[in-house]
């Protein structure tokens, strides 16, 4: 039962664009650490720690972010694998997430949980997580600020436009992580384990299902059920439950109580 932490970084563009082509945005303009990807591979290592799972890393980035996916090993990521694609494709949500959907069952089939960052490079919303909850047919979350529950279920908190909803959950789910995440103090203690644990590789070009992929984006357009707020799901008998209105009045108090004069 694996969770999944997917990390690209952003591209260090500093003044105009220089490049032609997409693949030519990697070479001439490098790709950094993010660090709102920081705050998100915490908590995912916060979470690895309480649910006693395996925290796998995985990026569609260029070779030259094994640098960094090395960092995030020795944060606490027990694996990392990144993708060889077709840089242009993969700038398109619909195509990438059906590349990372390939993926995931091929290279992580038992995943429980994948988190990533909820919004794109130049700060708007992103539908990443949207899409790629559609094709694995799971619930997805956006603006996810914590995870937390025991083994029997998740509790996902969620915060937009100042509202904190939560939802409780038994069900595999995508996480949008908000980039306002805090950063306390990720722990490197894996360093030298890290400086020399494989990063696997999967070439595309090798795959005759993500070579077609590669080539077309996979064909039709998704829709967008994703985007709307999760609802139950009867299936199977697992749901997705938004928590009752009691535990809403209990937050609302716990908010206010500063401000309440005391008799």
């Amino acid at each position: 039962m694996t969770i999944v932490a997917i990390a690209d970084g952003v591209v260090a563009i500093e003044g105009s664009v220089k490049a032609r082509t997409a693949d030519e945005l990697y070479r001439v303009h490098l790709v950094d650490r993010d660090l709102a990807e920081d705050s998100m591979i915490e908590e995912a290592v916060r979470l690895k720690k309480h649910l006693q799972r395996p925290l796998a890393l995985l990026t569609l980035a260029p070779a030259a972010f094994e640098k960094d996916m090395r960092i995030y090993m020795a944060a606490g990521c027990d694996r990392a694998i990144r993708v060889d694609a077709d840089f242009g494709q993969a700038l398109d949500p619909t195509a990438r997430s059906r590349l990372m959907a390939h993926v995931l069952r091929s290279q992580v089939p038992d995943w429980t949980v994948v988190m990533m960052i909820d919004r794109t490079p130049g700060g708007a919303a992103g539908l990443l997580h949207h899409h790629l909850s559609e094709m694995l047919e799971v619930p997805g979350f956006s603006s996810v600020v914590s995870v937390g529950g025991d083994a029997q279920a998740l509790e996902v908190k969620t915060r937009a436009a100042g509202v904190i909803r939560r939802y409780r959950t038994d069900r595999p789910m995508v996480l949008g992580m908000s980039s306002r995440v805090a950063l306390h103090s990720p722990s490197f203690m894996d360093v030298h384990r890290a400086r020399k644990a494989a990063i696997v590789c999967v070439d595309s070009g090798s795959d005759p299902r993500l070579a077609e992929l590669n080539r077309n984006g996979g064909g039709e357009v998704l829709s967008y059920r994703g985007v709307k707020a999760p609802t139950a799901a009867a299936e199977g008998g697992s749901a997705v439950h938004k928590l009752d209105p009691d535990a809403t009045a209990d937050r609302l108090a716990e908010l206010c109580a500063p401000f309440m004069s005391r008799a």
